[in-house]
Parts: structure tokens; C-alpha cells; sequence
């Protein structure tokens, strides 16, 4: 409190003085000022000890019951006192005395479970995290703080929580990643050897058309012609000659029939066949194929192109002089091969000059 003193304002000592006693009233104030905030503070921070120790025996009292979190206190925490120092605490000046309690603090009111919730795997959308598996409560290692030290809660072994690693959906994509049983990358392989190895059997095992060769042909019975004014026709029976190479088959064929008809090529008009029925071809040989043949053309016309082309060629000569002439001949052969539901039709031609037997 500033006291007014009354001077004389002429004389220059009395306002020296004046100014000295009002700047030690100012000195005295603020030291009284001090000792006041020094003995609130010490009395806030006395207050504040005496919560955090109180506290603390409540909180140890529950430790005993760390192994269970789920066990209620045999006993009644008692309440205690609010000290008388903390009365009025919260108008203090400290700029802490308006914080909330310790929100770090253990709570000692008991922890209940909801049987009836469902778990975060069964959202809707199907979208939850990972993070969030349901656990069962027996899988989880439960154990009091102070028991282990932090080497042992760094070295602890990962088998208990191997399961917990992998959500539900990343457990079906390593199943899907499989194929019956095996990894994909051998599925895989496995199939392309297999494609391999077929491919390979099949290329030794699959059936190949022969190849066929006119050699010759032998008389097997004497010819028969009519030269009647209406008919005139030939009956005759051959033996052809043929040579079969079957070079380009690994395995012996087996040949169902060969079918052939004997035609001129010029005209287009067929006059023999015949048939060979089943057969087998060896592998990587060439034989011979004697195929009993049967001649038969008929026609109302002396001056028919393919008539007249047996009869030059095969006809009894009217004079010794005159020479024989060169038979035009081909042979279409159709292919019945076992293991082919199809037919394949292909053409003999001689490779020289064809002459009819006699």
C-alpha cells in the first residue's frame, strides 16, 4: 500500500526524498506479491502429491488382479478424502489447475463384455480390415506386466500368433493359388510336359498315307470282245503290280481296303476296279502290292474314244505288220485308313508308257 506524502515542492531535497519513499513502497508491495504466489504454488503442488499417491495405492491394490482382466476385487477400494489444500483449487492462478485429471491413470471401475456383439468379419459391405479378426480369448497369451522384461517381450516366439498374421480372405487366395493340391507354377509346368510328351507320341503314332507306284500289269484271263453290230464290249482280268512305300510311317499301318478304278484319262470313262480289303503296311519299307483287277467296257459305238483305245491297245491285230499302240491308262486309289473316320482319295499315273498285257 503506497502512502502519500505531503512536501514542499520548492525545496528539491523534499522531492528527492518523496520519489525514494514511494519507489521503496513499490519494492515492498511486490515482495509481499511473491511470498503470496510462493506459498499458493507450494500448497497446489503438495495437493497434486498427495492425489498421485493416493491413486497409486488404488492402483496397486487392483494389480492383483493382472493374470485376470476380467476378475472382480474381493474387496472394496474405500473412498478417500479430498484433502482440504485441493478446495478451492480449481480458481488457483497455476496455469495447470484447470487440467483435467491424469487421463493416463488406471480406471478403477470393472470392465464388462458384450456377449452379443457380433464381430467386425461379419460388415455387410465385406470390407473390413484385417486388422480386426475375430480372436478367440484362449489364443491370447495373457501376462503381468512386471513379470518380463523387454528382451523377453522382443524374443518371444511368433507361433501363437502365426494364425492371426493372415485374414480370412488372404488364407482363400493362397487356397485359390492352388490347383488340386500342387502350386500353380507346377500345375503349370506339369501341364506344358504333358502337352510335350502327347505331342511327341503323337507325332511316331500317327498314321501317314502311303505312297503308291504303278509297276505292271500281267493277264490273268483271256480277253473277250464283241464287235456285234449293237454291242461291242471287253471282259478281261488283270493282275497290277504295285509298289507301296510306307517310309514316312514309325509304326506299321493298318489298312482297311484300298479301292481303285482303272479310267482312261481322256475321256474320263471307267473300265476296271478292284479291291484289296484289310491289310498291314510295315514301317519304313517298301513292298509290293499285286492287286487282282477286273476289265469291263461296254458301248453301242464302234467310233467310242475309250472303246477304241482298248482295242488298239489290247484287241486281236488284223495284220501282223501293224504294231501295238501304248494303252492311256490311270488309276484313282481311295484310302480307308484304321484310325481315320474320313477317307482320302488320290490318283496312280504310269510313270512311262503303259503297255496292255498279252
Amino acid at each position: 500500500m503506497m502512502i502519500d506524502y505531503h512536501v514542499n515542492l520548492c525545496d528539491p531535497f523534499a522531492l528527492l526524498l518523496q520519489e525514494f519513499l514511494q519507489f521503496a513502497d513499490i519494492v515492498i508491495y511486490l515482495s509481499s506479491l511473491s511470498d503470496g504466489f510462493s506459498k499458493n504454488r507450494h500448497k497446489s503442488d503438495r495437493s497434486a502429491a498427495k492425489e498421485a499417491k493416493i491413486r497409486k495405492n488404488n492402483y496397486q491394490e487392483l494389480e492383483d488382479f493382472g493374470d485376470d482382466p476380467y476378475a472382480i476385487p474381493s474387496h472394496r477400494v474405500r473412498p478417500t478424502k479430498e484433502p482440504k489444500e485441493s478446495v478451492g483449487r480449481t480458481m488457483s492462478y497455476l496455469p495447470y489447475s484447470h487440467h483435467p485429471n491424469d487421463q493416463y491413470a488406471p480406471s478403477n471401475e470393472p470392465m464388462y463384455i458384450d456377449e452379443d456383439l457380433q464381430s467386425l468379419d461379419y460388415v455387410d459391405d465385406k470390407k473390413s480390415d484385417a486388422r480386426h479378426d475375430s480372436i478367440a480369448m484362449e489364443d491370447v497369451d495373457y501376462f503381468p506386466r512386471e513379470s518380463r522384461s523387454v528382451d523377453q517381450l522382443t524374443n518371444m516366439p511368433k507361433n501363437n500368433t502365426n494364425h492371426l498374421s493372415l485374414s480370412l480372405p488372404a488364407k482363400r487366395k493362397q487356397a485359390k493359388r492352388k490347383c488340386c493340391g500342387i502350386p500353380r507354377k507346377v500345375c503349370v509346368y506339369s501341364w506344358f510336359a504333358f502337352l510335350i510328351v502327347v505331342g511327341v507320341v503323337w507325332y511316331f503314332v500317327w498314321p501317314r498315307y502311303p505312297t503308291l507306284y504303278l509297276d505292271g500289269a500281267a493277264l490273268q484271263t483271256t480277253p473277250q470282245w464283241s464287235n456285234d453290230s449293237s454291242i461291242y464290249s471287253l471282259q478281261v482280268a488283270w493282275s497290277i503290280n504295285f509298289t507301296a512305300d510306307n517310309n514316312v510311317n514309325w509304326v506299321p499301318t493298318q489298312v482297311k481296303n484300298l479301292h481303285f478304278l482303272a479310267y482312261d484319262p481322256l475321256t474320263g470313262a471307267n473300265f476296271g476296279k478292284a479291291d484289296t480289303g484289310h491289310m498291314v503296311m510295315k514301317a519304313k519299307t517298301q513292298s509290293i502290292l499285286t492287286v487282282p483287277m477286273n476289265i469291263a467296257y461296254n458301248t453301242t459305238s464302234a467310233t467310242d474314244a475309250t472303246f477304241q483305245n482298248l482295242y488298239n491297245a489290247c484287241g486281236p491285230q488284223k495284220s501282223g505288220n501293224a504294231s501295238q499302240q501304248i494303252l492311256r491308262i490311270a488309276f484313282s486309289v481311295t484310302y480307308y485308313i484304321a484310325g481315320f473316320a474320313w477317307t482320302e482319295v488320290g490318283s496312280v499315273m504310269p510313270a512311262s508308257e503303259f503297255a496292255c498285257p498279252t
